[in-house]
């Protein structure tokens, strides 16, 4: 259904344009729809549990690190559809609806651990959607790491206030870091662009 309706889309946009690509446009409304759908959908599930500021702030935190550390992807849409709405909804009941929460030492190391992923791994693109020039993965990982340090301080903070949400926003941030580890990409199935079995980039 989303990839025909980015069909769709992409030919209507590109039709007056001949030198537009309508499988790249497509692609990209095919991404835009699928990243919709997801939140809409976590957005209307937190409705009735009374979520939606939680969830909300779940799917801030994860898109926006997320963008710059990159990280495994699922091999299906439907996989990564219901990955995403777990992730987004799945933390925010836990701590908003029970007692549970993450002790200051263990969000601390979480966070270093973290920082290290990121150091070690971000960006990590796959062979699908590679990050090839070095400038871009040098700034990609350098604001993956400043974001993911604000988190660091943010959550520390919100600890002697909300530690509901400190909790959450450690949980959401490590989710995205353990995603940049080469265990995800065999989890998944996936393959970033320097595994074996990958072709290499021609020279120009």
């Amino acid at each position: 259904m989303i990839k025909y309706l980015s069909e769709r889309i992409a030919t209507c946009v590109c039709k007056n344009d001949e030198d537009a690509d309508v499988e790249v446009v497509a692609y990209g409304f095919d991404i835009f729809l699928q990243e919709a759908g997801v939140i809409l959908l976590a957005l209307l599930l937190a409705l009735p549990f009374g979520l939606l500021l939680p969830v909300a702030v779940s799917i801030v935190a994860y898109k926006l690190l997320r963008r710059y550390a990159g990280g495994t992807h699922a091999a299906h849409r439907i996989a990564c559809m219901i990955t995403s709405i777990l992730v987004a909804f799945g933390p925010a009941l836990v701590f908003a609806r029970t007692s549970l929460r993450i002790p200051l030492p263990v969000l601390a190391a979480l966070c270093v651990l973290d920082l290290i992923l990121l150091y070690r791994y971000a960006p990590a693109d796959t062979d699908t959607r590679p990050v090839r020039n070095p400038d871009t993965r040098r700034r990609m990982r350098l604001i993956a790491l400043v974001t993911m340090a604000a988190y660091t301080v943010v959550a520390l903070a919100l600890n002697f206030w909300r530690p509901d949400y400190a909790s959450l926003l450690v949980t959401i941030a490590t989710a995205v870091c353990c995603t940049t580890h080469p265990a995800a990409y065999r989890l998944y199935g996936c393959q970033r662009p320097d595994d074996p079995g990958v072709d290499a980039p021609s020279p120009s």
